[in-house]
């Protein structure tokens, strides 16, 4: 499927997964730790604090990288997973 932006920033003709779908691999060429960063989070639930754990990073770097890959796929999948998104805060854990 050859997928264009649309002008409310998603890809066109895509339903919301599909649009997930596509810009998680798109994320992933990229920068394939901010993708397992989002599904272990998102998908899983892992918590930041359970994440830096598990990777030997502090919980600051986890929320920086959670927040910078979260903004990077709510550009692509358009402007409603983007209020989504900002409504979803890292867990504040210590």
């Amino acid at each position: 499927m050859d997928a264009h932006a649309d002008d409310a920033g998603g890809i066109a003709g895509s339903s919301a997964i599909e649009r997930a779908d596509q810009t998680l691999d798109r994320l992933g060429r990229e920068d394939p730790r901010m993708v397992r960063l989002i599904e272990m989070r998102f998908v899983a639930g892992v918590t930041a604090k359970e994440t830096a754990e598990a990777d030997g990073e502090s919980m600051h770097i986890v929320r920086h990288n959670l927040r910078h890959s979260s903004a990077s796929a709510a550009l692509t999948i358009g402007p409603a997973a983007r209020r989504k998104l900002a409504m979803v805060s890292c867990d504040q854990e210590s």
